[in-house]
């Protein structure tokens, strides 16, 4: 091998080891929903206490445990068993909380996200695909994929891997002004009342049915007219106003004033 030869070698070794020494691109909480991969969550928690969270699932009762994703583990997480008329004893749902034990931890930007166990939907792509059609309509949504839950290397099943719809999400949809993340906004959660179901009836103009059907999550503080009096309002213009002004009435207000998206627990 001549020395032109040594040198076009050695320029090709340099530039083969120069590119894989770049560092990867920085993992982003879009490459976490992204909706064109299955993802793999691996939990990693003691054999007890999953088992008392599979025998307690309808409790709330946190356990930590560290989550693995892509390459990425975050210590010290806390898990626990969720839904309302989705929760099982074999397959639990799960909220994962990054800060519960660990005040301050996030996960590429998230405080939490949500672990569907899809046993409400056979096909398991029904929520997913209608999360994304609201985002593509221009309605906020929480963004959804798809993904494999391995509990201490064991798989566990298929999953809905939700964003939780809270005051992280609402910056992102909204936007923030400074650290205020909540842009102004208020987000509440639908507070299913066991055997009391309602279908949006008025109860009146007295706030405190809407107050216990619907738990305010930012700007708490602020006074209860302010709060609970739009809800009031929009329960009453579904009920009363009649068919021909309908969309005159109460489009502008599922439009604008009223507009979001669910909560979970």
């Amino acid at each position: 091998m001549n020395l032109r030869q040594l040198i076009r070698s050695g320029v090709l070794l340099f530039a083969f080891a120069l590119a894989f020494s770049r560092p990867l691109a920085a993992q982003t909480s879009d490459d976490f929903f992204n909706p064109e991969v299955l993802q793999r969550v691996d939990l990693w928690l003691n054999d007890q206490d999953w088992a008392k969270l599979k025998a307690a699932f309808k409790e709330n009762t946190y356990y930590p445990a560290e989550m693995t994703w892509n390459g990425i583990s975050v210590p010290n997480v806390g898990i626990r068993s969720r839904g309302n008329g989705s929760r099982r004893a074999e397959k639990p749902g799960l909220r994962v909380d990054f800060d519960h034990y660990n005040s301050g931890q996030h996960f590429l930007g998230l405080k939490s996200f949500v672990l569907d166990n899809l046993s409400q939907d056979l096909t398991g792509i029904r929520e997913t695909t209608t999360m994304r059609f609201f985002t593509r309509l221009g309605i906020p949504a929480p963004r959804e994929t798809h993904t494999r839950l391995y509990i201490r290397g064991q798989y566990v099943g298929l999953y809905g891997l939700v964003e939780s719809v809270d005051k992280t999400m609402m910056g992102r949809v909204f936007g923030s002004i400074g650290d205020d993340v909540q842009n102004d906004g208020y987000l509440f959660e639908y507070n299913y009342i066991q055997g009391s179901p309602w279908r949006f009836a008025y109860e009146g103009s007295a706030l405190t049915p809407y107050k216990a059907r619907f738990d305010i999550r930012t700007n708490e503080s602020h006074a209860a007219s302010t709060i609970w009096g739009p809800i009031e309002e929009l329960v009453r213009l579904v009920n009363e106003t009649p068919s021909t002004l309908f969309e005159q009435m109460v489009g502008p207000k599922l439009a604008g004033r009223y507009g979001g998206c669910r909560c979970r627990k």
